[in-house]
């Protein structure tokens, strides 16, 4: 008798334990073909196992919960009703001017110098940042080096992009294209391939990534790789449900996001070094700018400093570059 009644009581401690777990979800933009995903992914594989299934993760591709919008994914983690997302640098910068420092045209030469930055003082003093919004910053990832895309002509110089009309996300500051002489529209991605199509739109730019995964090469026949800004990812979660969560879970999942995010830029590294063969074999001339162009470039960009000083702040800017210095002196 004793027996009879010992199994069922443990049946539900089992029970009572199992539905105690703390589910999270976690939402991105992109979808289950991307390395967004695949670093995602991770993060659910090591917290939920580093928990022993008190945490279950929920992936929510292609920002499912919020209306497939990026900027209402966003909102949905600040106001809690997601625990977790993904989110660009470029969106961030909405938030608080000051993310837009990332978008400071060749600010980083590599993806090794970049990362060194993100992981250094400067790029957890923007983490801690974002607790003035509602969020929590655990780690860092990588969308990619943006690079630019057109159906007119090859872009080596800054007056080759002279009358394009090149598509760009929200956050991201038009002031770069039309200091060149292009002329930038913000554009839903989703409405993208069509205006490429049609003629709306010359072109855009984004990580080879993104690219590639949107097939742009059948509406674009160049591709321009130029490295012009570095686009960092954030693992967010909302500062309300993480200051409920008992301080070892905070460490657990913290560290499982730094694992998880160094996984996604080691795929997204390889993706960069791998995705300029694959477009060309789909017929999009690859042009990739020499020193001596970016060198170009570079010079011209000058220009735009006092814009991002402003937008930014000067003390910030200098930081982050003393930082890029810094990093690049300790890989010689």
């Amino acid at each position: 008798m004793r027996r009879r009644v010992l199994l069922p009581a443990f049946a539900l401690l089992v029970a009572a334990q199992a539905s105690a777990a703390t589910r999270i979800h976690l939402s991105l933009i992109l979808g289950t073909a991307s390395e967004w995903y695949q670093g995602a992914d991770k993060w659910k594989e090591v917290v939920e196992k580093r928990t022993e299934g008190r945490y279950t993760v929920r992936l929510v591709p292609g920002a499912a919960f919020s209306s497939h919008s990026q900027s209402g994914e966003l909102i949905d983690v600040q106001c809690g009703n997601l625990e977790v997302s993904l989110e660009s640098t470029i969106l961030l910068a909405t938030l608080d001017k000051r993310w837009a420092v990332f978008s400071f045209p060749l600010l980083f030469p590599d993806h090794k110098t970049a990362n060194a930055v993100c992981d250094g003082p400067v790029g957890q003093q923007m983490l801690k940042s974002l607790e003035d919004k509602g969020l929590v910053g655990l780690a860092y990832g990588v969308n990619g080096f943006r690079q630019v895309t057109n159906n007119l002509r090859p872009i080596r110089t800054p007056d080759d992009l002279r009358g394009l009309k090149i598509r760009i996300p929200q956050g991201l500051p038009a002031r770069i294209f039309t200091h060149f002489g292009a002329s930038a529209h913000h554009m839903n991605f989703g409405d993208l391939f069509i205006a490429l199509r049609t003629g709306d739109m010359h072109g855009q730019e984004n990580p080879l990534s993104v690219i590639a995964a949107a097939r742009l090469s059948r509406v674009q026949n160049h591709v321009t790789l130029w490295d012009y800004v570095y686009d960092p990812i954030v693992l967010c979660v909302n500062k309300r449900f993480w200051d409920g969560l008992p301080e070892a879970d905070q460490d657990v999942l913290r560290e499982a996001a730094r694992e998880a995010m160094n996984y996604e830029r080691k795929l997204v590294a390889k993706a960069d070094a791998e995705l300029p063969k694959h477009l060309a074999e789909q017929r999009m001339a690859v042009a990739r700018l020499t020193a001596e162009e970016r060198a170009v470039f570079r010079k011209r960009r000058e220009a735009l400093r006092p814009y991002f000083e402003q937008m930014a702040g000067k003390a910030l800017l200098a930081e982050f570059e003393q930082a890029v210095r810094a990093a690049e002196e300790a890989t010689e």
